[in-house]
């Protein structure tokens, strides 16, 4: 797939699913690393190569 020139391509990077008491945490902890990483890639690059970190609800179905 191609938006504005831009290869696009999902790639599993993380998995979030500690057992905990609290449903939230590991959206918390994922929410928390796609800020991170989103904001820090964006500066490194400039802004040149757009790349976008985010979370996705269960698990991970290539």
């Amino acid at each position: 797939m191609d938006i504005k020139g831009t290869q696009l391509a999902r790639i599993h990077w993380a998995t979030f699913d500690a057992s905990e008491s609290n449903p939230a945490y590991n959206l918390d902890n994922c929410s928390m690393a796609m800020e991170l990483l989103n904001e820090n890639v964006g500066r490194l690059n400039a802004g040149k190569h757009p790349v976008k970190f985010w979370c996705e609800k269960g698990k991970y179905h290539s």
